[in-house]
């Protein structure tokens, strides 16, 4: 059977109110609320209906939210949602004084569980995420590095035309605009060799610690077999990689179109929404971040392809010193030398004959050094 994949569906994804209102109103940021009398508590978006005057300040701010802010229950859920990251308040604080003079009590087994929760908490709060294109949060930010602070900069702060992307997202953050969640960091691109990077040789599975076959899934490349993942292939979402976009520039066709195995590698780089789209292309015309067929010691000017392709077809800008490559064959590495983009060789501790990789990737070697660096 076909390997198929796509986006995972989240919870809540049935019904997009920030994309009903933006097809309904033209509406780029966030989700508003036109109501002739707002809610106590809560800012809506102005409605013509109103009678009495407004400040100027005022209308800026209501069409600043028309595009800003979320929809009033939603924020009632994101509210109800946070407060269950937050340690509960058990109304013993007036209690505490009286107790000063008495022995502290022994630790107890719901005291324990108590700490590890709130501890538990801390982590879920300091989560981040950047916006990745198909997100409502990159779509308010690409609205305001384009549209908005050019007319109106006011809104805005300290930002400019030249922010960066993070810059705006985090201020869209603070100000719970576009349903955004704090950055993590620049946008940023992770590209992965296929064969011997993302794979295994087929017939050394049980030789090489971490890999994993798949059955009924062919892998041709050098010798035929089964497909066997490689230690890398498995772990990249457990990596730095897990927050930038992901990407393959492979020199063979990877079982050809709609193979079963370019269906299990793109799983592997986390599906479409990390990879854009899901599509593949020719590094004769690069249209995606899969890639294939392209030539050994030109693998970078695939790559400087997809990063020009991610700009141009979806506004997505990311940085030379923020783009990652792995591969295991040395001719590939050098020539990035000269790129400004960052190449680390892999599987060096196991070689196959002819300069290859032998167990492919392992888990450790997907790091963000900088630099271009090869096994010897």
């Amino acid at each position: 059977a076909r390997v198929r994949w796509g986006p995972a569906k989240r919870e809540g994804d049935e019904k997009d109110p920030f994309e009903e209102e933006a097809a309904a109103q033209g509406d780029h940021h966030g989700r508003g609320t036109t109501t002739d009398k707002p809610p106590s508590g809560s800012h809506t978006a102005h409605t013509e209906q109103e009678s009495r005057p407004k400040k100027e300040d005022s209308d800026q701010k209501d069409h600043h939210e028309e595009h800003h802010k979320v929809s009033e229950s939603t924020q009632e859920n994101e509210k109800e949602t946070h407060s269950n990251h937050k340690p509960k308040d058990n109304g013993a604080q007036p209690a505490e004084a009286e107790k000063k003079s008495t022995p502290p009590e022994k630790p107890t087994a719901d005291a324990d569980l108590a700490a590890d929760s709130n501890e538990h908490e801390s982590v879920l709060i300091s989560l981040c995420a950047t916006a990745m294109a198909g997100d409502a949060c990159f779509k308010a930010v690409r609205w305001a590095q384009t549209d908005g602070i050019v007319t109106h900069p006011e809104w805005y702060g300290n930002l400019t035309g030249s922010s960066s992307f993070t810059e705006f997202q985090e201020w869209l953050h603070k100000g719970d605009f576009g349903d955004c969640e704090a950055p993590c960091g620049e946008p940023c691109l992770c590209v992965f060799d296929a064969d011997r990077t993302l794979t295994t040789h087929q017939g050394y599975m049980q030789r090489c610690e971490g890999t994993a076959k798949v059955p009924g899934v062919s892998d041709n490349a050098f010798v035929p077999g089964t497909l066997v993942l490689s230690a890398m292939a498995q772990n990249i979402q457990g990596t730095f990689c897990k927050h930038c976009y992901r990407g393959i520039v492979s020199a063979g066709d990877i079982g050809g179109l709609h193979s079963d195995e370019r269906g299990v590698l793109g799983q592997m780089l986390g599906g479409h929404q990390a990879t854009v789209n899901g599509d593949w292309s020719d590094a004769a015309n690069v249209l995606s971040l899969l890639v294939v067929n392209a030539g050994t010691g030109a693998k970078q000017e695939t790559v400087r392809r997809m990063v020009d392709w991610l700009r141009s077809s979806n506004g997505v800008d990311i940085q030379d010193r923020n783009v990652h490559f792995f591969d295991d064959e040395e001719d590939n590495i050098w020539p990035f030398g000269d790129t400004g983009f960052n190449a680390r060789q892999v599987s060096c501790a196991s070689r196959d004959d002819g300069g290859i990789g032998l167990c492919g990737g392992g888990a450790n070697e997907v790091d963000a050094s900088l630099g271009v660096r090869t096994c010897s």
